[in-house]
């Protein structure tokens, strides 16, 4: 069985040729076909021991994790949820909705540190916000 990816753990880029990534050249009464290779950057979040409280309940939360664009997938196994999520897609909205998400099914939200980077500074560092003490402090 395949090790499953830690918290936060970045997966290795994956490299896709297709049809959209492919651009046809012609030159010299020839065609030549040139592709570009497209470089995805997909992290996983982790969601352990869930408690759902009810059938709908369990239903909102993966509803919830559908609605979010840079959620490429998700899969579970025993009682850990693993989330694949494309790194590049996580803008303010998604990492609020994370915030929220993980807030209101005790997911660990430490995790989320790995979206500090500077576009979110403003916002995601006020240690007045109600989720600073469950990202940023330490214990």
């Amino acid at each position: 069985m395949a090790r499953l990816p830690t918290v936060g753990e970045r997966l290795p880029a994956i490299r896709q040729p297709s049809e959209a990534t492919t651009a046809e050249i012609k030159a010299n009464d020839h065609q030549q076909v040139r592709e570009t290779e497209v470089v995805t950057s997909e992290l996983v979040l982790s969601a352990k021991r869930i408690w759902y409280y009810s059938e709908c309940d369990e239903a909102a939360f993966f509803e919830w994790l559908d609605k979010l664009p840079c959620v490429k997938r998700y899969e579970g196994e025993l009682d850990l949820l693993s989330i694949y999520v494309d790194e590049m897609r996580v803008d303010e909205n998604a990492l609020r909705e994370f915030l929220a998400l993980f807030r209101r099914y005790a997911v660990e939200m430490k995790q989320l540190r790995v979206f500090d980077r500077h576009e979110f500074a403003a916002w995601f560092r006020d240690p007045q916000a109600y989720w600073h003490a469950a990202v940023f402090q330490e214990q």
